[in-house]
């Protein structure tokens, strides 16, 4: 039952909270040109608009807190770090109704300001940079200087042991946990953060299949329990509970996980796991229809129809795309990670525009009852401007003369990643049966919409 509603705007990116003053703030929405939307929490059960900044544009994310830090003219005050996207802008929202800048600063490698956390002792903020791993470099830390609030500093950045994007990161004490995509949690001791000198100590890889600078496993970690534990959540491997021995190597010893050939590691358990479903699949004699055999290029037998002005449907491989920090698509197809699926826009060609792509498969005669699944992908960049931007995947079980809805996504930033849909219920024996997918972009402009499916399996029930 809902205790309370606020409805001041629509999407976010994200919602950062001080306790200490009872504020939310949301960041990335549509209001104040996706600034700092002030809400007061302070009397959970009625939260109200406090304020707004829209001086520096977007801030994809920040740091609120009840500043204690070195510079004693802000004492007490409610200072908000923000995360623009280039710059590391700092913030006094004391005066909720007039909020002001206190400092901005940038530097000279930056891709995507994304997000960071202050030190302990408040004279550093510690920065993650989500897209300069893109151009060959190595996972890059950025540390400023904000012993001055009306003058941060960038100092330098500690390279990484990897290529791997590195994403959210925090602090705690001497440490810094960083939930770093592919490498999963790299935890690194600081040593001096005035030169940006880092040691990492200690790593566990959620994603043991690589390295590389895609936007695989590790999406964000917390490591404030007092029981000194970490959880990490994985994209697509879920969540992670981890425990140390020597206290993350704090005190200065080096602890990394061990990779020997007999650890039961749980990502790679779970590919063959699905390796072995696979087999099974095709020794009980069921449908699969993976289009790693089917011309590139073509259509593998399914028809591709709608309003669209691109983005029609064909098989290939797909290769990721970013946009605006959104993948709206995946690298790879779902069956081997580098062999073909049906999908739309190939690479880096035109997405869906000028209306609805759709595609649909030839029948499929069930001659036993069943069951379907099948793995499909969505990706989209923005949200909210337009009703006519979704995505469905649907199910016929009298060849096309009615449909039954098997994932439906809609007006919603989706970063596009595989996903299993089951169509509920049995499918039964006598049916000839069909898939569609059907994609949209609306009227709204600037939108990246991409879709595909993969993998479709129908076996005995």
């Amino acid at each position: 039952q809902e205790t309370a509603h606020y409805g001041g705007f629509g999407k976010a990116h994200n919602v950062v909270i001080n306790e200490d003053s009872g504020l939310a703030f949301g960041v990335g929405t549509n209001t104040y040109s996706g600034g700092l939307h002030i809400v007061d929490i302070s009397n959970p059960t009625n939260p109200v608009l406090a304020g707004g900044f829209s001086g520096d544009g977007y801030t994809h994310d920040a740091q609120c807190v009840k500043y204690d830090g070195p510079d004693s003219e802000y004492t007490g005050k409610d200072i908000c770090f923000n995360y623009n996207e280039d710059t590391l802008t700092i913030v006094d929202v004391t005066n909720r109704a007039n909020p002001n800048t206190l400092g901005r600063v940038g530097y000279g490698s930056s891709f995507y300001t994304h997000q960071g956390w202050l030190t302990d002792d408040g004279k550093h903020v510690i920065v993650n940079d989500e897209l300069d791993e893109q151009t060959a470099l190595a996972t890059r830390t950025h540390v400023f200087n904000v012993e001055d609030l009306t003058n941060p500093t960038y100092i330098n950045y500690h390279a990484g042991t990897t290529n791997a994007i590195d994403h959210n990161l925090y602090i705690k004490g001497n440490l810094v946990f960083e939930a770093n995509y592919q490498a999963g949690l790299q935890v690194l001791r600081i040593d001096d953060a005035s030169t940006a000198s880092f040691t990492q100590v200690a790593n566990f890889d959620i994603y043991p299949s690589g390295t590389t600078d895609s936007f695989n496993g590790a999406w964000s970690n917390y490591p404030y329990f007092p029981s000194g534990n970490v959880v990490v959540s994985g994209i697509e491997q879920g969540l992670f509970v981890l425990g140390s021995s020597n206290g993350w190597g704090a005190a200065g010893g080096v602890r990394k996980r061990k990779l020997a050939p007999a650890e039961n590691d749980i990502v790679l358990e779970a590919q063959k796991t699905e390796e072995q479903r696979r087999r099974r699949f095709l020794q009980e004699e069921c449908q699969v229809q993976d289009f790693e055999s089917a011309t590139a290029g073509g259509t593998a037998g399914w028809s591709t129809s709608g309003t669209c002005s691109s983005g029609t449907f064909v098989v290939g491989t797909p290769t990721q795309q970013i946009s605006q920090c959104v993948v709206t698509q995946p690298g790879g197809d779902h069956t081997t990670g580098s062999g073909q699926a049906l999908y739309s826009a190939p690479n880096s060609g035109d997405d869906i525009d000028g209306g609805e792509c759709v595609t649909t498969s030839p029948a499929y005669s069930i001659t036993q009852e069943s069951v379907l699944s099948a793995w499909f992908f969505h990706g989209q960049r923005d949200a909210g401007d337009d009703v006519n931007d979704y995505f469905v995947l649907e199910a016929s079980l009298d060849n096309g003369a009615s449909w039954t809805s098997m994932a439906s996504i809609g007006d919603v930033a989706t970063r596009a990643t595989w996903t299993k849909a089951t169509y509920e219920g049995a499918v039964p024996a006598g049916t000839e049966l069909k898939l569609r997918v059907r994609s949209s972009d609306g009227n709204g402009g600037g939108d990246i919409v991409e879709a595909g499916i993969d993998d479709i399996v129908i076996c005995p029930a």
